[in-house]
Protein backbone atom coordinates (compact mmCIF):
# COMPACT_ATOMS: atom_id res chain seq x y z
CA UNK A 1 0.00 0.00 0.00
CA UNK A 2 0.99 3.53 -0.66
CA UNK A 3 1.20 5.90 2.29
CA UNK A 4 0.21 9.01 0.42
CA UNK A 5 -1.48 11.82 2.26
CA UNK A 6 -3.48 14.65 0.76
CA UNK A 7 -2.07 18.11 1.35
CA UNK A 8 -5.17 19.88 2.67
CA UNK A 9 -3.63 23.35 2.28
CA UNK A 10 -2.83 22.86 -1.40
CA UNK A 11 -6.15 21.17 -2.03
CA UNK A 12 -7.91 24.16 -0.43
CA UNK A 13 -5.86 26.57 -2.54
CA UNK A 14 -6.71 24.60 -5.69
CA UNK A 15 -10.40 24.62 -4.80
CA UNK A 16 -10.36 28.35 -4.09
CA UNK A 17 -8.60 29.07 -7.40
CA UNK A 18 -11.11 26.96 -9.33
CA UNK A 19 -14.04 28.74 -7.66
CA UNK A 20 -12.45 32.16 -8.27
CA UNK A 21 -11.81 31.25 -11.91
CA UNK A 22 -15.42 30.21 -12.40
CA UNK A 23 -16.62 33.43 -10.74
CA UNK A 24 -14.27 35.45 -12.95
CA UNK A 25 -15.50 33.81 -16.15
CA UNK A 26 -19.16 34.14 -15.24
CA UNK A 27 -18.82 37.75 -14.05
CA UNK A 28 -16.16 39.15 -16.39
CA UNK A 29 -18.14 42.33 -17.06
CA UNK A 30 -18.45 43.14 -13.37
CA UNK A 31 -14.78 42.36 -12.80
CA UNK A 32 -13.75 44.70 -15.63
CA UNK A 33 -15.99 47.45 -14.27
CA UNK A 34 -14.67 47.05 -10.73
CA UNK A 35 -11.04 46.99 -11.93
CA UNK A 36 -11.60 50.12 -14.01
CA UNK A 37 -13.24 51.96 -11.11
CA UNK A 38 -10.44 50.94 -8.78
CA UNK A 39 -7.67 52.02 -11.16
CA UNK A 40 -9.23 55.43 -11.88
CA UNK A 41 -10.24 56.05 -8.25
CA UNK A 42 -8.63 59.41 -7.36
CA UNK A 43 -7.59 58.25 -3.87
CA UNK A 44 -5.86 55.02 -4.92
CA UNK A 45 -2.34 56.48 -4.85
CA UNK A 46 -2.89 58.17 -1.49
CA UNK A 47 -4.31 54.96 -0.01
CA UNK A 48 -1.35 52.97 -1.30
CA UNK A 49 1.10 55.44 0.27
CA UNK A 50 -0.83 55.32 3.56
CA UNK A 51 -0.64 51.51 3.68
CA UNK A 52 3.14 51.62 3.15
CA UNK A 53 3.64 54.42 5.70
CA UNK A 54 1.46 52.79 8.36
CA UNK A 55 3.07 49.36 7.97
CA UNK A 56 6.64 50.67 8.18
CA UNK A 57 5.88 53.14 10.96
CA UNK A 58 4.50 50.34 13.12
CA UNK A 59 7.47 48.19 12.15
CA UNK A 60 9.99 50.91 13.03
CA UNK A 61 8.66 50.98 16.61
CA UNK A 62 8.68 47.22 17.04
CA UNK A 63 11.53 45.29 18.65
CA UNK A 64 11.77 43.16 15.50
CA UNK A 65 12.89 46.22 13.52
CA UNK A 66 15.96 46.82 15.65
CA UNK A 67 17.17 43.25 15.18
CA UNK A 68 16.64 43.03 11.41
CA UNK A 69 17.50 46.55 10.19
CA UNK A 70 21.02 46.64 11.59
CA UNK A 71 22.45 44.86 8.55
CA UNK A 72 21.13 47.57 6.22
CA UNK A 73 23.68 49.98 4.75
CA UNK A 74 21.45 52.99 5.39
CA UNK A 75 20.78 51.89 8.98
CA UNK A 76 24.51 51.61 9.60
CA UNK A 77 25.21 55.11 8.32
CA UNK A 78 22.11 57.09 9.33
CA UNK A 79 20.06 55.01 11.78
CA UNK A 80 16.60 53.49 11.95
CA UNK A 81 14.66 56.62 10.97
CA UNK A 82 16.55 57.09 7.69
CA UNK A 83 16.34 53.38 6.90
CA UNK A 84 12.57 53.41 7.45
CA UNK A 85 12.09 56.62 5.43
CA UNK A 86 14.17 55.28 2.53
CA UNK A 87 12.25 51.99 2.51
CA UNK A 88 8.90 53.79 2.59
CA UNK A 89 10.00 56.03 -0.28
CA UNK A 90 11.34 53.18 -2.38
CA UNK A 91 8.33 50.91 -1.95
CA UNK A 92 5.87 53.80 -2.26
CA UNK A 93 7.35 55.11 -5.49
CA UNK A 94 7.69 51.67 -7.07
CA UNK A 95 4.15 50.73 -6.07
CA UNK A 96 2.45 53.95 -7.18
CA UNK A 97 4.39 54.03 -10.43
CA UNK A 98 3.25 50.45 -11.04
CA UNK A 99 -0.34 51.47 -10.35
CA UNK A 100 -0.10 54.35 -12.85
CA UNK A 101 1.39 52.07 -15.52
CA UNK A 102 -1.21 49.36 -14.88
CA UNK A 103 -3.98 51.95 -15.20
CA UNK A 104 -2.66 52.98 -18.61
CA UNK A 105 -2.16 49.39 -19.72
CA UNK A 106 -5.64 48.40 -18.56
CA UNK A 107 -7.37 51.34 -20.24
CA UNK A 108 -5.41 50.84 -23.48
CA UNK A 109 -5.71 47.06 -23.75
CA UNK A 110 -8.97 46.13 -22.00
CA UNK A 111 -11.16 49.21 -22.14
CA UNK A 112 -9.61 50.40 -25.46
CA UNK A 113 -10.69 53.92 -24.57
CA UNK A 114 -7.37 55.77 -24.95
CA UNK A 115 -3.85 55.14 -26.20
CA UNK A 116 -1.44 55.62 -23.30
CA UNK A 117 1.65 54.14 -24.91
CA UNK A 118 1.89 55.41 -28.48
CA UNK A 119 5.20 53.85 -29.47
CA UNK A 120 4.92 50.54 -27.61
CA UNK A 121 4.04 47.35 -29.40
CA UNK A 122 2.01 44.55 -27.85
CA UNK A 123 4.99 42.63 -26.41
CA UNK A 124 6.31 45.82 -24.79
CA UNK A 125 2.98 46.47 -23.12
CA UNK A 126 2.68 42.91 -21.82
CA UNK A 127 6.27 43.00 -20.57
CA UNK A 128 5.57 46.29 -18.84
CA UNK A 129 2.47 44.84 -17.22
CA UNK A 130 4.39 41.83 -15.86
CA UNK A 131 7.08 44.06 -14.34
CA UNK A 132 4.46 46.46 -12.94
CA UNK A 133 2.44 43.67 -11.36
CA UNK A 134 5.60 42.22 -9.84
CA UNK A 135 6.66 45.57 -8.34
CA UNK A 136 3.17 46.28 -7.02
CA UNK A 137 2.85 42.85 -5.39
CA UNK A 138 6.40 43.10 -4.04
CA UNK A 139 5.73 46.50 -2.45
CA UNK A 140 2.48 45.34 -0.86
CA UNK A 141 3.91 42.02 0.27
CA UNK A 142 6.96 43.61 1.89
CA UNK A 143 4.81 46.16 3.71
CA UNK A 144 2.24 43.69 4.94
CA UNK A 145 5.00 41.25 5.91
CA UNK A 146 6.72 43.78 8.20
CA UNK A 147 3.36 44.67 9.73
CA UNK A 148 2.74 40.97 10.36
CA UNK A 149 6.22 40.55 11.88
CA UNK A 150 5.66 43.56 14.11
CA UNK A 151 2.30 42.46 15.41
CA UNK A 152 2.69 38.70 15.61
CA UNK A 153 6.33 38.16 16.47
CA UNK A 154 7.24 41.25 18.48
CA UNK A 155 5.87 39.91 21.75
CA UNK A 156 6.95 36.32 21.24
CA UNK A 157 9.72 34.93 23.38
CA UNK A 158 11.94 32.14 22.17
CA UNK A 159 11.40 28.89 24.02
CA UNK A 160 14.38 27.64 25.95
CA UNK A 161 14.82 24.00 26.91
CA UNK A 162 14.77 23.18 30.59
CA UNK A 163 16.78 20.52 32.31
CA UNK A 164 15.03 18.20 34.71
Amino acid sequence: MNNRKINIGLLSALSALVVLSILLVTNIGNVKEFTHKLLVWPHLTLCFWLVIIICYTIYSFSPVSNNQSQTSLIYGMFGNFADTAFTIGTLGVSGTTSLALLKGIYIQTIIKDEIYFNHFNEIDIYSLSVVSIFLLVYSLRMSLNVLYLSIVNSSAVAAEPTEE
